[in-house]
């Protein structure tokens, strides 16, 4: 465990998780699902109800005992019904939503808030670092892939820490009260959803992390970082809506953008392909993880080891008329 990589990820973990900050965000979810898993115990109180169902002769409704309805007017209700009641139609009963259609929707908003969440620190991170001259200080005992890798995983297992302790709560919820259901949660029981899930996340928190270490390299300040990264916060915002739409009915339209890398790991979580498709998918979203870890080793590279270097133009951030 003395490899650079796993010093530096370790350095970045301890960073973390000795905040403040860190163990609010930690308590905040469990208390959430918790907490709402343990609130379905409560019976739901009684309502007033008419229920008008389909019987052999005709339709029939049924009242509850507290329906504000006298015996008169419930008896005319039942004359309407009876009468007229061949000429209805019943409206289709509308399927209910599965718990592994939830399961999906709830993987698919753990892995858009971690992201979030994850890469917005890791970004002030390697800004702050790059202001105070540490990066450099890393550069001189270690590679430029090395200290972007352990970057990139040190932020990753804190994120991943929160998200196991997002999902224990409400297992431990259903242990401490017996005949609680998981609901959604249920499905994360089998461990080969789990594991897709796990290769899915990883590579989608390495994909952007690699973008976001390149962008907090090449910024000067906090400011030029969050201009320079609001590009790709803006497509994981669209990402997010378009596996929403997609979750809603609109699969078939967009279907193609399994294949797009940045909406990849979204819309392999939301609906699931074919298992053709979704090794193709998978793969190329490897590469592109591989691609962007390289290209972030290599703007480290000419970013700190070389003051001089210049950004082309277009990758410059624009702060003042002259950089126009």
């Amino acid at each position: 465990m003395n490899h650079p990589i796993w010093l530096i990820a370790g350095r970045e973990f301890r960073a973390y998780v000795t905040t403040a900050s860190f163990w609010l965000a930690l308590a905040i979810g469990p208390l959430l699902t918790g907490g709402a898993m343990l609130a379905q115990r409560t019976p739901p109180a009684a309502q007033e109800q008419l229920v008008i169902a389909a019987g052999a002769g005709g339709w029939e409704a049924r009242f509850s005992e507290d329906f504000p309805l006298s015996p008169a007017g419930r008896a005319q209700v039942l004359q309407v019904l009876r009468g007229e009641g061949q000429a209805v139609q019943a409206a289709p009963a509308r399927a209910p939503r599965e718990a592994a259609d939830l399961s999906r929707l709830l993987l698919v908003l753990l892995l858009w808030v971690t992201l979030v969440g994850s890469l917005g620190m890791l970004l002030q991170a390697v800004v702050r670092e790059r202001a105070n001259r540490a990066l450099e200080i890393l550069m001189s005992a270690a590679r430029p892939l090395d200290v972007v890798l352990g970057k990139v995983l040190g932020v990753g297992a804190v994120s991943v820490l929160v998200i196991g302790a997002w999902l224990a709560a409400p297992a431990a919820a259903a242990m401490s009260a017996p005949g609680l259901s998981l609901g959604a949660l249920a499905a994360f029981a089998d461990p080969w959803v789990l594991l897709r899930a796990a290769v899915i996340y990883g590579l989608a928190f390495g994909f952007y992390g690699f973008l976001t270490v390149a962008a907090g390299v090449m910024a000067r300040d906090s400011a030029d970082a969050q201009n320079l990264a609001r590009p790709m916060f803006a497509v994981l915002l669209v990402a997010f809506f378009t596996t929403m739409a997609a979750a809603a009915g609109a699969a078939e339209k967009t279907a193609w953008l399994t294949f797009l890398p940045p909406f990849t790991p979204f819309m392999l979580l939301v609906r699931p392909a074919p298992p053709a498709v979704e090794a193709v998918a998978i793969a190329e979203l490897a590469l592109v993880t591989v691609l962007a870890g390289w290209g972030a080793s290599e703007v480290l590279r000419k970013g700190v080891a070389s003051p001089g270097f210049r950004w082309p133009r277009l990758l410059r951030s624009k702060t003042s008329v002259r950089d126009y």
